[in-house]
């Protein structure tokens, strides 16, 4: 969403209920909108928004939640070489809605 002032601030729509408090996942995925629109218009994003179908969100672009971002994304680079990865939840409702549920030799449902 573009600002009176040209600043750019990302929305993640959700469209499930809001929980207590945003996910780590979701947040991180905001943050991945905030690292995008900063690398392709050059400017730092102060927040981001998650909008949950009842309720939004803001959260902080801050340097320690860009520096989780950076991390877990090198992580995923490792990892992309490692082979097989181990499930990392003990969630049958996440692998039930899993897009590779029926390839998983570890899954819950």
């Amino acid at each position: 969403m573009q600002q009176a002032d040209g600043s750019v601030v990302p929305v993640e729509l959700k469209s499930g209920r809001a929980p207590d408090e945003p996910w780590e996942g979701h947040v991180l995925q905001l943050a991945a909108y905030c690292l995008l629109v900063d690398e392709t218009y050059g400017v730092r994003p102060a927040f981001g928004i998650l909008q949950y179908k009842d309720k939004a969100f803001a959260i902080d672009y801050s340097d320690s939640l860009e520096e989780d971002l950076l991390d877990l994304l090198a992580e995923m680079r490792e990892s992309q070489y490692e082979g097989e990865l181990d499930r990392d939840h003990n969630e049958w409702q996440r692998c039930n809605g899993c897009s590779v549920r029926r390839y998983c030799q570890q899954r819950l449902a």
